[in-house]
């Protein structure tokens, strides 16, 4: 089975305690393949259309090649342990870290966001 459609991805600039922005991407088996709008999300299905941000379109990528490079390695080669743990533990580390370091919107972007939606 095949699954396509549409997702949001690459979830960045959090204001803490009004919303994130997010950019929805067209798909095939969740692997974003180009990016149709970004929004600024006041949750998961409400949201404000905003200028394309590339930083969101970028985290989408690297963190799908993050997850689908240790997904291959582990995938491609088992035979080979040490050579998986190398490849696939680093990547697969990145992919759960990379929000941590990405999420939270700097205090000119936050302002420049609040600002456009009235919040600040």
């Amino acid at each position: 089975m095949i699954f396509y459609g549409t997702h949001k991805y690459g979830w960045v600039d959090k204001v803490e305690g009004v919303g994130c922005v997010a950019t929805r991407f067209a798909h095939i088996m969740w692997i974003p393949l180009f990016p149709i709008e970004s929004a600024f999300m006041i949750d998961d299905n409400r949201g404000f259309k905003i200028p394309m941000s590339m930083k969101s379109v970028l985290v989408a990528y690297v963190r799908a090649a993050l997850f689908w490079g240790a997904f291959a390695s582990c995938v491609a080669v088992p035979a080979t342990f040490g050579l998986t743990l190398c490849t696939a533990l680093p990547l697969g580390f990145a992919w759960l870290v990379m929000p941590l370091l990405v999420r939270k919107a700097g205090e000119k972007r936050a302002l420049e966001l609040m600002a456009r939606f009235g919040t600040g």
